[in-house]
């Protein structure tokens, strides 16, 4: 049986919501009833399933979507040389607030490891449980990459991650971006006719390095653009708390080049009066964000004239 999980995006809470506890709790329940039901075949045999592989599949612990890449005292961006020690140290303190953020989400991912149970029956008729043994892959995508870094700060940065999900990578090896490097997990995809890989390695925004070990675009966008405008959203005190609850939204936004237009849209829809406000700040925002040297770099973002003015 495999199940093949995407995005889920959990964060250290300082931008947004994240998923609750209670969503995975679901998800537990209902991969034991999957299990149960696959467990029946097509001839009407009812044989437990051999095994579970359970596929995270990039930006699942988010360390991009944190303010504290903007505050003190951090003194580095994603883009920035990986083997700075300050580096390395906010990559370790972001990746300690998603996990400690996530505990009780996490430790629901974390159970499925002691396996699932599925009924069975013994030739009297007698029913027992049989536990189907659970793997669990962590790939990487655009969001969660620092995790393919290599080097020993990072294999103990990955300890972190291999502990609060009980995961099956070893944490002394850059986590993939490929399943190739699973023959195992191939197998599985093999034997259920799927492939599936982080969506990242389509979007040009996302994705600039082909080894998958450094920053993009669309990081910049994150860090120096929407954090900063939602940020800045939250603490005005004369916008309306429906319209920054709206503009929050920014996040979740695709493609990256249409956030502008989106941003027109919902002032629209949820400003009312306050728009030229919004409009400010966004001003703000976008003035300084086309500044910073990283993003000067990217002549397609620097010659779109809708970024500025929404």
């Amino acid at each position: 049986m495999l199940v093949i999980i995407s995005d889920l995006h959990l964060t250290d809470g300082t931008s947004g919501q994240t998923i609750k506890a209670r969503a995975f709790q679901i998800f537990a329940e209902r991969l034991q009833e999957l299990a149960r039901d696959a467990s029946t075949r097509k001839s009407g045999l009812y044989k437990p399933v051999e095994r579970i592989d359970i596929v995270l599949l990039g930006d699942i612990l988010d360390a991009i979507r944190s303010t504290t890449w903007d505050q003190p005292p951090c003194k580095v961006r994603p883009w920035d040389d990986f083997r700075k020690t300050e580096f390395t140290d906010q990559v370790r303190h972001v990746t300690d607030r998603v996990l400690a953020h996530n505990r009780d989400a996490l430790d629901v991912l974390r159970s499925l490891s002691c396996g699932i149970s599925v009924p069975v029956s013994d030739v009297a008729g007698e029913q027992s449980f049989a536990v189907v043994p659970v793997h669990t892959y962590y790939l990487i995508g655009n969001h969660d990459w620092f995790y393919h870094l290599p080097g020993t700060v990072y294999d103990s940065i990955r300890q972190a991650s291999v502990s609060a999900l009980c995961l099956v990578n070893d944490p002394n090896i850059p986590f993939a971006h490929d399943s190739a490097v699973w023959p195992e997990l191939l197998e599985q995809y093999a034997v259920h006719h799927v492939f599936a890989r982080h969506g990242d390695i389509y979007d040009p925004d996302n994705y600039e390095n082909k080894t998958r070990d450094g920053s993009s675009i669309g990081d910049a966008i994150v860090v120096e653009l929407l954090n900063q405008f939602t940020a800045l959203v939250d603490l005005d005190p004369i916008l309306p708390q429906d319209c920054k609850e709206a503009l929050r939204e920014i996040d979740n936004v695709r493609p990256l080049t249409m956030i502008p237009a989106w941003v027109c849209g919902t002032i629209r829809r949820s400003c009312g009066e306050h728009g030229n406000r919004v409009v400010q700040i966004w001003r703000q925002v976008a003035q300084a964000f086309l500044q910073v040297p990283f993003v000067r770099q990217h002549h397609l973002w620097l010659s779109n004239p809708a970024l500025a003015r929404p």
